[in-house]
């Protein structure tokens, strides 16, 4: 399977006003993945960076070093309609390290006299260059782009302890953030120095004032701009394996898994909430990249539990070729455990118009509400979710009711004129009042919000 991003692109709406007057000068820092070809980051970046040029913005990203494979590092430079992407000829590629800081530090402090920048934007630790190393830190606002839940966190909301073990888990908390923030201190600079931080789904924002809770910065949850329309309507003929082809040529009833298969991913709960569903005539379709080794165990399980007709492996499935499946099979199981942000999966099968039925980890509760657009049951019970899951396929009715109500809910939050709107707040929130821009003839002043980085 090629990496795509596995989110549309925003629909050409008409973009906000710019409340500004004119567009901000965006300066992004990322990192490229071995994937990266061609100027397309893998998501999430280059989708925020398109959203931004979408509004009317000019984009600025300062990158590691181009992932081609040539032997001599040389810096260079791609263009994209409002997106400059700068390759740096330091560091590694995919390593976000002191020299890709010192560097892309150095290459700001360059661009920014050249062309001032209103607004950094980084992810990760990918701007600690920017905060240790560049003359102007300090003096233009930083945000901070998440979109990956806090792992420590993740355990302390899935699982519940009552009476003396309750209180001191309840105690630890705080103890466990400080040190996880104490291991990692370039991640913890970056989010406490910015002026606000962006994430990409509501139990993310949350997750922000918990996890730094003696200097919270300011937090805000934008998901991904996403037409449901458009990834529906994706031109492209099925080439599916011979198994996958005759189940959905069959006629067959089947539920469908999407995503990475490991353990963490509940790979295995798939086949024990369909067992307990008590639907026999349903089977398990699982897309998605699976080592040998979970494979093995699958089908082992698959045998033990009498369910091996019934469970078809596709195996890593085009993404273009997803609407096909989406929208012949009757719910998304998605018994994850993983600190999931915004489940690209369950936004896509929601877009399609399938319930979903999950445990209430944070993401998938921000995502939906129990009983309107598909079940939650709790985490790690595979007995509960096969129950929920039997419901879904014992009442249509109920399904279709559930899969109308997500994909009202897909074309609610992600509608591209509304994350617009929101990104555009978000800008407008980090900026010095337009008086004081007018003044020193500079969008940013000198005391703008990042001084709390010093």
């Amino acid at each position: 399977m090629q990496p795509l991003p596995l989110l549309s692109s925003p629909s050409p709406t008409p973009p906000p006003p710019l409340p500004s007057g004119r567009p901000l000068s965006v300066c992004i820092f990322s990192k490229a993945y071995s994937a990266h070809r061609g100027g397309r980051f893998l998501w999430p970046f280059m989708l925020v960076a398109r959203q931004l040029a979408a509004i009317g913005h000019r984009v600025t990203v300062i990158t590691t070093r181009h992932p081609d494979g040539a032997k001599r590092p040389i810096a260079r430079i791609e263009q994209e309609p409002g997106i400059s992407i700068h390759y740096l000829g330091a560091g590694r590629p995919e390593k976000t390290d002191r020299a890709y800081w010192r560097e892309s530090a150095k290459t700001f402090d360059r661009l920014h006299l050249e062309q001032p920048f209103d607004i950094v934007m980084g992810r990760g630790r990918s701007s600690s260059g920017f905060l240790q190393y560049s003359r102007h830190a300090g003096t233009i606002p930083l945000i901070s782009h998440e979109g990956t839940y806090p792992a420590w966190l993740h355990p302390y909301k899935i699982t519940r302890r009552r009476g003396i073990a309750g209180i001191f888990r309840h105690l630890a908390r705080p103890i466990h953030a400080w040190l996880d923030a104490r291991a990692n201190r370039r991640h913890t600079a970056c989010l406490t120095g910015s002026a606000l931080v962006i994430a990409n789904g509501a139990a993310l924002a949350d997750s922000i004032a918990e996890t730094y809770w003696w200097r919270p910065p300011p937090a805000r949850a934008i998901p991904y701009g996403f037409m449901a329309d458009d990834f529906l309507s994706i031109a492209a003929k099925p080439r599916f394996p011979a198994r996958v082809q005759e189940l959905t040529d069959s006629g067959r009833r089947f539920v469908l898994y999407v995503g990475r298969v490991t353990r963490t991913k509940g790979a295995l709960d798939l086949l024990h909430a369909l067992h307990a569903a008590g639907q026999e005539d349903v089977s398990l379709l699982v897309v998605g990249p699976m080592k040998k080794k979970n494979r093995k165990r699958l089908i082992q399980l698959a045998l033990s539990l009498g369910l091996a007709r019934r469970l078809v492996l596709a195996g890593a499935v085009e993404h273009a070729f997803l609407p096909a499946l989406l929208t012949r099979a009757e719910a998304l199981l998605f018994p994850s455990l993983h600190p999931e942000s915004l489940p690209k999966a369950v936004m896509e099968a929601m877009a399609a118009g399938l319930p979903v039925a999950g445990y209430r980890i944070p993401a998938l509760a921000g995502m939906i509400d129990h009983g309107s657009e598909g079940f939650l049951a709790p985490p790690g019970d595979s007995a509960a979710l096969g129950a929920l899951l039997g419901r879904l396929l014992r009442e249509p009715a109920l399904a279709a009711r559930m899969g109308h109500a997500a994909r009202r809910r897909i074309d609610r939050d992600g509608h591209p004129g509304r994350v617009d709107r929101l990104w555009q707040e978000a800008l407008e929130s980090v900026l010095p009042p337009v008086a004081s821009r007018e003044r020193t003839g500079s969008i940013v002043e000198p005391r703008a919000a990042l001084a709390v980085a010093s």
